[in-house]
């Protein structure tokens, strides 16, 4: 990955961890397209995820429900962890969001301690 895709996944896991879903998935756009085939979908996971949040934030549970579960599964195949991010721990919190009672009863902001994060190993 080129050093201005390194910089737009950093941008868009801060962004991310900040609740800012939208912007986050603005910058994960940037990796995705310069992304060679076998990683593309890893950035489609994160812009699926982000954008899940976005919408479930936004009032619009459906169409979060049917990202998220498309993200979840994209996200299956990086797992245990991938580019340094850790997806199990990642998946751990979209399902402790979406999986309880359904995206239908969930409503934005969460509580601190069950917002989604994305937590990435530098090295």
């Amino acid at each position: 990955m080129d050093a201005r895709s390194e910089a737009a996944l950093d941008e868009g896991i801060e962004l991310f961890n900040r609740g800012e879903y939208h912007a986050a998935l603005d910058a994960f756009e940037l990796p995705y397209h310069e992304a060679g085939r076998a990683h593309r979908p890893f950035f489609l996971a994160l812009i699926r995820a982000a954008a899940a949040l976005y919408h479930l934030a936004g009032g619009r549970p459906i169409a979060a429900g049917r990202l998220y579960a498309s993200s979840r599964e994209l996200l299956t195949a990086f797992a245990p962890e991938h580019m340094g991010l850790d997806i199990q721990a990642l998946g751990a919190d979209l399902v402790a969001v979406f999986a309880p009672a359904g995206a239908e009863s969930v409503r934005a902001p969460w509580p601190p301690r069950q917002a989604p994060r994305m937590r990435r190993r530098k090295g």
